[in-house]
């Protein structure tokens, strides 16, 4: 009786130890499991923040890259405006386009006539004081084209074309009558002086005889 006591417990004190161990295994299991949970929770929590993190970071970086495309932009156009400038100082001339900083272009009535006296090339004042009246009409296009008259209109005029070139740092310009498909030459002139309101012409045919015209 004594021996089944003392086996009872020995029996009841290692169940006893087993509980014990089993709960303390239970606990540390439970332990270990919130411990990889909350683990978790803070890995997506530091994802989050990560996250909010980039994402002005990347907004900057886009905002920059769109800053540079844009600046990109705005230098090629410029860059267009320039070569377009460019482009449009190197046009070459057509026939009769101002090449001297002289618009010959327009409407012109002549109205006085006079003499190189001196030779000089130059219409002097005692030279304009001597003018007298005499009439003509030239219409100069951009194209080439012109209108002759023998009157001060346009009026019944006859159709031409005209060319221009520089000689001697002066603006040189060539008259055609074109009629019955015939071109004929009606004569050159020098461009003495010319501005919005006056054009004086040397006949190049002697070098002497000045033509003077106003706009009209």
């Amino acid at each position: 009786m004594k021996v089944f006591m003392l086996i009872l417990a020995v029996f009841m004190i290692c169940s006893d130890c087993d509980a014990q161990f089993l709960k303390k295994l239970g606990g540390d299991l439970k332990g270990d499991m919130n411990w990889k949970l909350r683990s978790k929770a803070n890995q997506k929590a530091d994802q989050a923040i990560d996250t909010l993190i980039a994402q002005p970071k990347k907004m900057k970086e886009k905002q920059k890259e769109k800053s540079i495309q844009s600046n990109s932009a705005v230098n090629a156009g410029s860059q267009e405006v320039t070569i377009t400038e460019k482009t449009k100082t190197n046009v070459v001339t057509s026939p009769g386009q101002n090449t001297t900083g002289s618009n010959i272009l327009g409407d012109w009535k002549l109205t006085l006539e006079t003499y190189d006296n001196n030779h000089n090339r130059i219409l002097d004042d005692e030279e304009r004081k001597k003018a007298f009246s005499n009439h003509y009409f030239y219409r100069f296009n951009p194209d080439g084209s012109c209108l002759i008259n023998y009157t001060t209109s346009a009026k019944g005029a006859f159709k031409g074309h005209y060319t221009s070139s520089e000689k001697n740092g002066k603006k040189t310009i060539m008259i055609y009558m074109d009629e019955g498909g015939k071109s004929e030459s009606q004569g050159g002139y020098t461009v003495i002086s010319i501005n919005k309101d006056e054009m004086v012409l040397l006949e190049s045919t002697g070098d002497h005889t000045f033509w003077i015209f106003t706009r009209g």
